[in-house]
């Protein structure tokens, strides 16, 4: 077969297999199947970068068919590994499926000890380098999102925001150019950068190392999207609109706990975990403005004054006019709106 296949007709074959597979009538199909009835037949006619980006779905749809069980990411690792042997000769093709098996590794159990989370980071480290030292292209590009989109959603669930704040960010600067090389429609480019948009300003909400959003705030992608108006609230040390933030978080955690509203994924001690770290974030913010107001207080003397600074708003925020925005409380579930 792949001797009379003329060298064009495989550049056209690559091609549909690559779009069906990542559209939605690809998702209904037996990918491993395809695989092993079809595509192994010529798989070394095929460009070994292309023979990587196709790989990549089929070892998803065999580790998530298993329900993402040890026995289902096992034969996922294993299907990779058989590539491997395909793809070792390009540099490009072999990151790809490095990559993908990163990910079928952050499939298994959710709660990894920390030794576990330690050798993960330390693979993203690695693949952070290896993907910085290829050379400019198309390829790069392809891989570099595949690799930060998925080292963001491992972060954030390790509650490792500063880390999922880096690989967002450059991930933000790579996928414009990715959405424009794609010829993509004016309409999906403006729905993919708000949503990318919305988690790059959540992750630098969380990222204890972010105290100044101006970076966030005036970032390529971003666009006049609700979550302007939170972050400049610790931009401008908005402490009314934060103390109303915060008792209406308070107020209705109970109902969510009635309704059973949150999301699997989440817990309520996470959440209430997520609001004690934008409390710790704000109560800095405050102090740094009030010690650069007056170079003579102490360490003490500015905590003392941002304490009463909150107790004092605390106490009279539902006497003062300003009002925020209530759909604001959906940054603590990103994942569910997406």
């Amino acid at each position: 077969m792949a001797e009379s296949y003329e060298h064009e007709r495989w550049l056209e074959l690559e091609d549909i297999i690559c779009n069906f597979l990542n559209s939605n009538y690809g998702k209904s199909v037996n990918k491993q199947t395809m695989f092993t009835e079809f595509i192994s037949l010529f798989e070394r006619e095929i460009h070994v970068f292309i023979l990587a980006e196709i790989c990549v779905p089929v070892a998803q749809y065999i580790t998530r068919g298993r329900r993402c069980t040890r026995r289902g990411i096992t034969a996922g690792l294993d299907f990779l590994m058989a590539r491997m042997a395909v793809c070792w000769h390009s540099a490009e093709a072999s990151l790809m499926l490095r990559v993908a098996w990163l990910e079928m590794c952050a499939y298994g159990d959710p709660y990894f000890s920390q030794d576990q989370l330690n050798v993960i980071f330390d693979h993203i480290r690695t693949l952070r380098r290896s993907v910085a030292l290829l050379p400019e292209s198309f390829m790069k590009g392809t891989i570099s999102i595949h690799f930060h989109t998925l080292s963001t959603g491992i972060a954030w669930g390790a509650d490792r925001y500063r880390t999922a704040y880096q690989h967002l960010n450059i991930f933000c600067e790579d996928l414009l150019y990715h959405l424009y090389s794609y010829n993509a429609s004016k309409e999906y480019r403006e729905r993919t950068e708000q949503s990318w948009a919305k988690r790059l300003a959540i992750s630098a909400l969380f990222a204890d190392n972010i105290t100044d959003f101006d970076p966030v705030l005036y970032h390529i992608i971003m666009e006049p999207i609700r979550l302007r108006r939170v972050l400049l609230i610790f931009t401008n040390c908005n402490v009314v609109n934060f103390c109303k933030f915060k008792k209406f978080h308070a107020r209705i955690l109970p109902w969510i706990r009635r309704a059973n509203l949150i999301p699997p994924i989440f817990s309520l001690g996470l959440i209430e975990g997520k609001m004690k770290l934008l409390e710790e974030k704000f109560r800095s913010i405050a102090a740094r403005k009030i010690a650069a107001s007056d170079n003579m207080l102490t360490a003490e003397a500015v905590n003392r004054h941002v304490e009463k600074f909150m107790e004092n708003t605390e106490k009279y925020v539902d006497k003062m006019p300003k009002e925020f925005d209530k759909n604001w409380v959906k940054i603590f579930w990103r994942e569910s709106s997406e």
